[in-house]
């Protein structure tokens, strides 16, 4: 389209200064026929003479410079105007074309988030406030690169939740799809009466922290955080209000 409009431009400016350019011709040789010495075909021929003033020779060349002078304007404003048409064609293409590209970097995100792997809580099993196992799995489509997890099992007073545990020292491992990996949160092995005692009247709370981290199949950072709590009517560790989130 863009190709169709400088050639018909192209041409119009073409005819425009070719009738320019006879026109011009056209003057300049009668004006050269004006101001040279007569001059006679043959003996017998008469003698052309421009019987015009100088004045009035003057005039009719202003005349004609005005109608070239008239003309190139022409021809600039034309050109002027497929300028400004080519101009706003190429942004709209341009614009198009990010669009395009946009849409495509998106569909490709969307393909590699969809493939990418999710690490995350299965179950806390327990057979008491200090007796539980945290399973977690890769429930992805790619491996979980350089996974470090750590949970740890915590009798504390009743208010917020203990902070997270640091991963600086765990040793990075793969985690591959549909693999589970298993935690034993808890050091302590028995509990004396005055703690039995603070957790059945809520006075004392028992509490599994963990957190995940692993690189994505983008090679971003992921992390998953989790935060369970003693339910002493259930007598099973459930998710905490907050605190459970992943990236």
């Amino acid at each position: 389209m863009l190709k169709g409009r400088r050639g018909a431009a192209l041409g119009l400016a073409f005819f425009v200064g070719l009738g320019i350019f006879a026109v011009w011709s056209e003057i300049s040789s009668h004006h050269y026929r004006s101001t040279t010495a007569p001059h006679r075909r043959d003996d017998n021929a008469e003698t052309q003479v421009d019987t015009r003033k100088p004045d009035e020779r003057l005039a009719d060349y202003t005349l004609w410079l005005e109608r070239f002078t008239g003309l190139l304007v022409l021809v600039s404003a034309i050109q002027i105007g497929f300028l400004i048409g080519a101009d706003r064609t190429a942004r709209r293409s341009a614009d198009a074309a990010k669009l395009a590209a946009d849409a495509a970097t998106a569909t490709v995100d969307t393909m590699i988030d969809s493939q990418r792997p999710w690490v995350g809580l299965l179950t806390v099993s327990a057979n008491g406030p200090i007796d539980a196992t945290v399973i977690i799995k890769n429930s992805g489509q790619t491996p979980a690169r350089h996974m470090r997890a750590h949970f740890v099992g915590s009798i504390e007073p009743a208010g917020r939740p203990p902070p997270f545990p640091d991963l600086a020292a765990i040793p990075p491992k793969p985690l591959f799809p549909g693999t589970e990996d298993q935690y034993r949160p808890f050091t302590i092995r028995g509990l004396q009466q005055e703690h039995l005692v603070n957790l059945r009247d809520g006075v004392e709370i028992s509490w599994v922290i963990g957190r995940i981290e692993y690189i994505g199949a983008r090679g971003n950072a992921c992390w998953t955080t989790i935060c369970t709590r003693w339910d002493g009517e259930s007598r099973r560790f459930v998710p905490h209000e907050t605190g459970n989130d992943a990236e």
